[in-house]
C-alpha cells in the first residue's frame, strides 16, 4: 500500500496492534528482503503453505522478521491471544495483497489499536 508517495511495510502496520499479549500464526508470505539479510525468503515461503496451521511466531520474533523484510507482496497473519487454544478464533488478521493493499481486522474488545497512527487518517 502506497499513502502519501510511501509505501507501508509490515513493521508499520504491526505496529498499529498492541501485539504484546500475542501469538501469531503465518500461513503465507510472499516478500522481499532487505539486501543483505541471511533470512531465506523461499525456504519460509514454502514452510508456510506447507505447514497445515502455518509458522507461529511470538511478537517479538515476527517482529524481528518484518524488520528483514523490504517489502510484503502478498501475507496471511492470524494473531492469538497468548494462552488462547488454536481452535479460537483470532482477534487479529492481517493481510497483504498484491503490493498494493493492505486489510487489517481486529477484535478492539480483546487488543488494543494504536488510533493516532498517520496509516489511519
Amino acid at each position: 500500500m502506497h499513502r502519501e508517495g510511501s509505501v507501508v511495510d509490515l513493521l508499520q502496520i504491526l505496529r498499529l496492534v498492541n501485539g504484546q499479549l500475542l501469538t501469531w500464526r503465518l500461513t503465507e508470505i510472499e516478500a522481499i528482503v532487505v539486501p543483505g539479510s541471511a533470512l531465506d525468503i523461499v525456504e519460509l515461503e514454502r514452510e508456510a503453505l506447507s505447514s497445515p496451521d502455518g509458522i507461529s511466531f511470538s511478537n517479538r520474533a515476527l517482529t524481528a522478521l518484518a524488520d528483514q523484510l523490504l517489502q510484503v507482496i502478498n501475507c496471511d497473519l492470524s494473531g492469538y491471544l497468548l494462552g488462547d487454544n488454536r481452535k479460537q478464533a483470532p482477534v487479529v488478521l492481517i493481510r497483504a495483497l498484491d503490493s498494493t493493499e493492505w486489510s487489517v481486522a481486529v477484535d478492539q474488545l480483546s487488543i488494543a489499536v494504536d488510533h493516532t497512527s498517520p496509516l489511519l487518517h
